[in-house]
C-alpha cells in the first residue's frame, strides 16, 4: 500500500492484493479485540460538549435564561415548563424543553411540599415582575 500525505493526513493511493488483505487484516482485529471504538467516552462527550457550547447559536430563550437565571446560584426551586414560560414571557414550551436538554437539565418528577411535581430543578428565577 501506498500512502500520500495530503491536507487531512495520509490517503492511500494504490493497494494491491496482498496489502488488501493485510490491511482489512488489522481492522478485523481492531473490531474483534475492541481496540478500535468508535463512541466517545463519558469524559469526551462532556469534553466535546463543552467545547460545542461556545459555537452553538443563542436563541431567545437561551439568552433570557442566561438573562434571568443565575446558574452560579446553589438554591435551587421546581419550575414546570408552564411557569418558566409564564415568569420569562416565552411563548414556545417545546422551545424551552429542547434548550433545557441542550443545557443538560433533566425534566424529572420532584416532591415538593410533600406532592410531586414534574419539572426543572433550577436556581431561582430572578426579575419576575421586570
Amino acid at each position: 500500500m501506498k500512502l500520500v500525505q495530503g491536507d487531512f493526513g495520509l490517503f492511500p493511493l494504490e493497494f494491491d492484493k496482498y496489502d488488501m488483505k493485510e490491511f482489512w487484516g488489522a481492522v478485523y482485529d481492531m473490531w474483534v479485540t475492541e481496540a478500535y471504538k468508535d463512541w466517545l467516552s463519558k469524559e469526551e462527550e462532556a469534553k466535546q460538549k463543552e467545547i460545542n457550547r461556545n459555537f452553538n447559536a443563542k436563541t431567545d430563550i437561551s439568552i433570557t435564561l442566561d438573562d434571568k437565571v443565575d446558574w452560579e446560584d446553589d438554591d435551587l426551586e421546581v419550575y414546570t415548563t408552564s411557569e418558566i414560560c409564564e415568569m420569562l414571557h416565552i411563548r414556545e414550551k417545546k422551545a424551552l424543553d429542547n434548550e433545557m436538554m441542550k443545557r443538560g437539565i433533566p425534566k424529572k418528577v420532584y416532591k415538593v411540599n410533600g406532592k410531586s411535581k414534574r419539572g426543572y430543578k433550577i436556581p431561582r428565577i430572578s426579575g419576575y415582575f421586570d
